[in-house]
């Protein structure tokens, strides 16, 4: 099955998280009002493919909710004596003022949720004094943050799978294209070996693109990983259009030929190849300049650099610039 179409763990992990949570406010009983969905709802947005991730990401998103909960409670005691009509003007005033303090504190990615809390402490019936009602949100919602790092960060369902070889075959060293099980493995030294090769970058740089980064691999038109003895120690992915997402080897497993392997493997089945690397990435320059790439692009950041084989590699930018 290609790895676009399989159910990977962060899914997983959600379906759990959720269930976390509905089934502790249903054991709980805390009556109609406070049920679990809203820490169901704080759970899914929470939740991310990496762990730094979701703590990043939960932290913002108390922040956020403080803020949604402390002006659904202001909003909701003023609408008390205000006339009804002015309650639509109330709502549209606190969600301005909401993503204007979300801007101020730099943490936009709360700005959805603190919406949602702000709306429903806001609108919601309920049968108790607001400030109650205000803070029972605000712990629903903590709760559910507070599940989706910890199903995060100790939900792990691989350990319990049977080696691969055991029920296909699998090659225990070499190259291979990768299977639906290896994009755990593909995150993990995309991830460290970026942190290493990007000491002038922040490692939050990197946590923030996992995710994006992750949909591109699984989406890649190939992805062929180098193992051994069973483990994946790099990998490279490739587009439709030939461009190398990425090319990467596990930081310990560096300057043993991996990546050369790696490259010389889809040099065999294609006619030209293009990559992307940071300009300040020295080694990553030199690494494809050595293997017969030449610089066709450059923008502030980043050099666009291409290969192609003079046999088959008609149109290409190389070829013709060589003409």
């Amino acid at each position: 099955m290609s790895l676009r179409y399989r159910i990977g763990m962060r899914a997983v992990k959600t379906v759990v998280a959720v269930g976390i949570c509905l089934v502790t406010f249903q054991f709980l009983d805390f009556g109609r009002e406070i049920n679990g969905i809203q820490a169901s709802l704080a759970a899914v947005i929470c939740m991310k493919s990496s762990l730094q991730n979701t703590l990043r990401t939960g932290i913002d998103r108390v922040i956020g909710t403080v803020i949604g909960s402390f002006l659904g409670v202001l909003f909701l005691l003023l609408s008390g004596m205000l006339p009804p009509y002015i309650l639509s003007a109330l709502g549209i005033f606190g969600v301005l003022l909401i993503i204007y303090l979300c801007n101020v504190f730099k943490i936009q990615s709360s700005v959805p949720i603190s919406i949602v809390v702000f709306l429903i402490i806001l609108i919601a019936d309920h049968d108790i004094p607001p400030v109650y009602y205000g803070f029972a949100r605000l712990a629903e919602t903590v709760f559910g943050i507070f599940v989706a790092y910890m199903t995060n960060r100790y939900l792990d369902l691989r350990r319990y799978r049977k080696p691969a070889a055991l029920f296909e075959d699998v090659p225990d060293y070499g190259i291979r294209s990768a299977k639906e099980h290896d994009i755990g493995a593909i995150m993990q030294i995309w991830l460290h070996a970026n942190i290493a090769a990007h000491p002038f970058l922040d490692e939050l740089h990197w946590h923030q693109k996992y995710d994006k980064m992750r949909s591109a691999f699984l989406s890649a038109a190939q992805t062929i990983v180098y193992v051994e003895k069973g483990r994946v120690r790099g990998f490279l992915s490739l587009s439709s259009d030939d461009e190398i997402l990425g090319l990467y080897v596990a930081p310990e497993a560096q300057r043993t030929g991996l990546g050369s392997s790696l490259m010389g493997r889809v040099k065999d089945t294609s006619a030209c190849l293009s990559m992307r690397v940071l300009k300040q990435n020295d080694p990553a320059v030199k690494f494809l300049f050595n293997r017969g790439f030449a610089l066709m692009q450059e923008t502030d950041n980043e050099y666009v650099m291409y290969w192609c084989d003079k046999n088959r590699g008609q149109g290409c930018p190389v070829t013709d610039e060589k003409q």
